[in-house]
C-alpha cells in the first residue's frame, strides 16, 4: 500500500464476495505489505485520512502496488486537508508517524525519541515504560553498540515512522520485552548526501558532525558515513553516606569536568534481484579519548574536610559486520539468513588521591560476538502467516582488574575472569486475522550454557527454557485494543558477572557476583486506543530480579553490588491524549508505576509529560514541560522535579535545509535527587549535570536517500553484551 510513493503501515484491507459480503479481513504490516488467503471478488483499502482504493481481484494472486490519495474536501472556499494521525494503537503496541506530523519539525533524533509514548532516551539508554531497556532496530537493522552515536546520525525530517514494540514474539531472544524500531522513507536514485553539524552550548561547547553518502541504481544501493564528536561538560554531585553503625556521616561534594572524542564510520551495500535481497555492511567505532577530572572535598563526621582528586581516562575500539540474504524458495516461502560477528576492546585508568590514601586501578575488558540465524516465513498457511526458525551465538568476554594501593587498610580485590557462552534456540509463531479480529502466538525454546572461570573459581551455567507468548488484538477504525501474554528471562550482564571489587572512596566500595542468578519474568499487559488517545496497563512478576544495591560491608563501609531479589511485582500504567486547534496543537503522556517489594517504602511514581507546538508558516515552535512526583524505584526514593524545554525549527530550500535552535531545562530544575534508606545506613544523593544549554542544529539534505540494507540481528546476545560497554 502506498501513498505519495510511501508505504502506508496498518491500513485496513477487507474482502468481499459479488454481492458485498464480507469474507475476510487483515491489516498491512509495518512496510505496507499484507496477504488474504480469500475467495473473494474484490477488495477495499481504507486508511484514516486518505479516500478508500476499491480493486477488483478475481484471479489474481499478485495485486501489485496500490496508491491512496489524500482525502480533500472543499467548502466554501476553505480547504480541508486530512492529516496523517501522529499515534495510534496496533496490535504489537503503538506506531508513531513522524512523517507529515510536527514531529518531523524537531532538530534531534533524541528529541524525537523522548516524544514517543512509552519512550525515554536518556544516558544513552533506550527504555519503553513498564517494560525496561528497548532494543533498538532502524530499517531492521539492530544496533546494539554506540546507540547515542547512531541515533544522532538520523534526520528526524527522514524517518517514517518508529514503532514500540511491546509485546515482542518468539524470534526474539527470551530476555527481550520491549523492541524500538525505527523505519526511514526512501524515495528516488544517483547520488545523495546529508551533512549535519550540531553545537551545544552549556558550561562547555560540545559538537557533533557527520556526512553520510549514498548512491543508488536500479537494485543496488551502496553507502556509508563518518561522524566525528567531541564532548565536554561539567557536572556538580552531593553525597551524604550515614553509617550508623559506628556514627560515621561521610560527605563528599565535587565537580566534575569531563571531554571526550569519538570517531564512527560505516560503509556497505545492498543488492536486490528478481526476488531475492542481499547485502553487507561493516561499521567501526574509535573512542581515542574519554577524561573525566573531579575535584572535590570530603567530610567525615565533625571532622575538618579535606581535599581530594579523582581522574579516569578511558578509551575503546569497537568493529561490527553485518550479512543478509532474504529470498522466495517456493510459492508462499520466504527465506532470511541474517550473521553478525562483533569484536571490541576498552580500557579504563582511575587514580584518586585523599589526604591518607592514593589509589590507581587500570581496567581491561576484551569481547566478541559470532550469531547466525534462519528463519522461514510461510504465508496462506492455516489461515494465516507462520515463521519457523533457529538461532545460535557464541560469546566471548574476558574482564581484568589490577590496581596499586598505597595503604593495606584498601579493600580491593583484583582479578581476571572469562564468561564463554554457547547459545541455541529454536522458535516458531502464527498470526491470523478475522476480519477486525487478529491472533498472534508464538513458542521459543532456548538452550545456553555459560562457562564462567576466575583465578580461584570455575562455575558451568545452564540457561534453558521454554518462552510462550501471545496477543489477542481487535482493529477497528477508532477504536483498537489488545491483550497479551509474555513469559521471559532476564539474565544478569558480563559486568555484573565481573568478580572483582573496585575502589570509589574510603567508605565505598563497587563488586561485581558471579553468583547471580537469571530473573524470571510474567507479564500482562493490555492496551486500548479510541482516535487520539490511548492506555496502557502492564502487570509483571519477577522471580530472582537482578538489581544492583547498597549493602553493609565489613561494619564500617558500602559495597555496591548486583543481587538477586527473590520476589518483585510492578504495576505500570500509561494514558496519553493529542489534540489540534488551529495553530496549537499539544500532547499529554501521564505514566504510573506502583511496585510491591520487601523491604521497600513502595511509594508509587507519578510521571507527567505536555509538550505544545504551535505553528507559523515556515517556523515551528515547541514547549515541554516534564516531570515527576516523589516516589519509589525499588530501594531508591525518588524526588519530585520539573523541566522545561522549548525550541523553533525552521526548513528552507524546499526542505532540503533544517535550522533548529533549542534551549533545554531552561529554569535549572532537572536535578538528580535521591536517597536510600535502611536500618543500618542511608545515602543521599544531589546531582546536576550539564543539562540546561542552548542547542544549534544545521542539516542539509542533497537527494538524501537513507540505504537499503535490511540486515536483522542474529542474536539478541549483542544488546546483553553492550549493556555496560557503550561507552560514554
Amino acid at each position: 500500500m502506498w501513498l505519495n510513493e510511501r508505504a502506508v503501515p496498518y491500513a485496513n484491507v477487507v474482502a468481499y464476495s459479488a454481492d458485498s459480503v464480507l469474507v475476510m479481513g487483515c491489516v498491512t504490516d509495518s512496510v505496507g505489505i499484507f496477504n488474504l488467503n480469500a475467495n473473494a471478488d474484490f477488495i477495499e483499502v481504507s486508511y484514516v485520512g486518505y479516500n478508500n482504493k476499491r480493486l477488483t481481484i478475481s484471479n489474481k494472486t499478485d495485486i501489485g502496488v496500490i496508491p491512496l490519495e489524500i482525502a480533500n474536501e472543499q467548502l466554501r472556499e476553505i480547504i480541508v486537508e486530512a492529516q496523517i494521525p501522529q499515534f495510534s494503537v496496533v496490535p504489537s503496541g503503538i506506531v508513531a508517524n513522524v512523517d507529515g506530523t510536527l514531529l518531523s519539525y524537531y532538530g534531534s533524533m533524541d528529541d524525537v525519541l523522548n516524544r514517543i509514548p512509552l519512550v525515554s532516551f536518556k544516558n544513552d539508554e533506550l527504555n519503553v515504560f513498564g517494560k525496561g531497556s528497548a532494543l533498538l532496530y532502524i530499517d531492521g537493522q539492530p544496533i546494539v553498540a554506540n546507540v547515542a552515536d547512531v541515533i544522532s546520525q538520523l534526520s528526524p525530517a527522514n524517518i517514517k515512522s518508529i514503532d514500540v514494540v511491546t509485546n515482542p514474539g518468539p524470534e526474539y531472544a527470551a530476555d527481550v520485552r520491549s523492541v524500538v524500531k525505527i523505519t526511514t522513507l526512501r524515495s528516488g536514485e544517483g547520488f545523495g548526501a546529508l551533512a549535519h553539524t550540531e553545537w551545544n552550548f552549556a558550561h562547555k561547547v560540545s559538537n557533533n558532525d557527520h556526512i553520510s553518502l549514498n548512491f543508488r541504481h536500479g537494485g543496488l544501493d551502496i553507502f556509508g558515513s563518518v561522524k566525528l564528536a567531541l564532548s565536554r561538560g561539567k557536572d556538580y554531585a552531593r553525597t551524604t553516606d550515614n553509617l550508623l553503625a559506628n556514627n560515621t556521616l561521610y560527605t563528599e561534594k565535587d565537580t566534575s569536568t569531563y571531554k571526550g572524542k569519538r570517531w564512527l564510520t560505516s560503509v556497505g551495500f545492498s543488492q536486490k534481484a528478481e526476488n531475492k535481497l542481499f547485502g553487507a555492511k561493516y561499521v567501526y567505532s574509535n573512542l581515542p579519548q574519554y577524561d573525566t577530572n573531579n575535584i572535590g572535598e570530603a567530610l567525615i563526621t565533625d571532622t575538618v574536610s579535606s581535599p581530594y582528586f579523582a581522574c579516569e581516562n578511558s578509551n575503546a575500539t569497537y568493529h561490527d559486520i553485518s550479512v543478509y540474504y532474504e529470498g522466495e524458495i517456493a510459492n508462499d516461502v520466504s527465506l532470511r539468513v541474517d550473521a553478525d560477528y562483533t569484536q571490541g576492546n576498552n580500557a579504563t585508568s582511575n587514580v584518586r588521591e585523599e589526604s591518607a590514601e592514593s589509589v590507581a586501578m587500570d581496567t581491561k575488558n576484551n569481547y566478541k560476538v559470532a550469531a547466525i540465524k534462519a528463519q522461514a516465513q510461510i504465508s496462506n498457511a492455516l489461515g494465516g502467516n507462520v515463521n519457523v526458525g533457529a538461532d545460535y551465538a557464541y560469546t566471548n568476554d574476558k574482564q581484568k582488574l589490577c590496581a596499586e594501593p598505597t595503604s593495606a587498610s584498601v579493600q580491593i580485590v583484583e582479578g581476571e575472569n572469562i564468561s564463554e557462552q554457547n547459545l541455541y534456540a529454536v522458535f516458531a509463531s502464527y498470526n491470523s486475522q478475522i476480519g477486525d479480529f487478529s491472533v498472534d502466538c508464538g513458542l521459543r525454546y532456548e538452550h545456553s550454557n555459560l562457562n564462567y572461570s576466575a583465578d580461584d573459581d570455575e562455575q558451568n551455567k545452564t540457561y534453558k527454557g521454554l518462552y510462550p507468548n501471545a496477543t489477542i488484538a481487535y482493529q477497528g477504525e477508532a477504536l483498537q485494543t489488545s491483550l497479551s501474554y509474555k513469559r521471559s528471562l532476564t539474565k544478569p550482564n558480563y559486568e555484573q558477572l565481573r568478580n572483582t571489587t573496585s575502589y570509589v572512596n574510603q567508605y565505598n566500595y563497587k563488586a561485581g557476583n558471579p553468583n547471580l542468578k537469571s530473573c524470571v519474568n510474567n507479564e500482562l499487559t493490555a492496551m486500548v486506543g479510541y482516535n487520539d488517545a490511548y492506555a496502557m496497563i502492564t502487570m509483571l512478576r519477577m522471580k530472582n530480579f537482578v538489581a544492583d544495591d547498597y549493602q553493609l560491608w565489613q561494619s564500617d563501609k558500602l559495597l555496591y553490588k548486583p543481587l538477586n531479589i527473590r520476589r518483585f511485582s510492578l504495576l505500570t500504567m500509561s494514558a496519553g491524549y493529542s489534540e489540534e486547534v488551529g495553530l496549537w496543537s499539544v500532547d499529554v503522556e501521564v505514566n504510573a508505576q506502583i511496585q510491591k517489594l520487601k523491604n521497600a517504602s513502595n511509594k508509587p511514581l507519578l510521571m507527567c509529560e505536555i509538550t505544545n507546538y504551535f505553528e507559523c508558516g515556515p517556523l515551528v515552535f515547541n514547549v515541554s514541560l516534564l516531570g515527576n512526583t516523589r516516589g519509589d524505584i525499588l530501594y531508591t526514593t525518588y524526588k519530585p522535579k520539573l523541566r522545561t524545554d522549548c525550541g523553533v525549527s525552521a526548513r528552507l530550500f524546499d526542505k532540503r535545509m533544517r535550522i533548529i535552535v533549542s534551549a533545554n531545562d531552561i529554569f535549572r530544575k532537572d536535578y538528580e535527587n535521591w536517597q536510600i534508606n535502611k536500618e543500618q545506613f542511608s545515602v543521599n544523593y544531589k546531582g546536576y549535570a550539564d543539562v540546561r544549554s542552548v542547542n544549534v542544529s544545521l542539516v542539509y539534505m542533497f537527494n538524501y536517500m537513507r540505504s537499503r540494507f535490511e540486515g536483522k540481528s542474529a542474536s539478541d546476545e549483542f544488546s546483553r553484551m553492550q549493556s555496560s560497554k557503550n561507552g560514554k
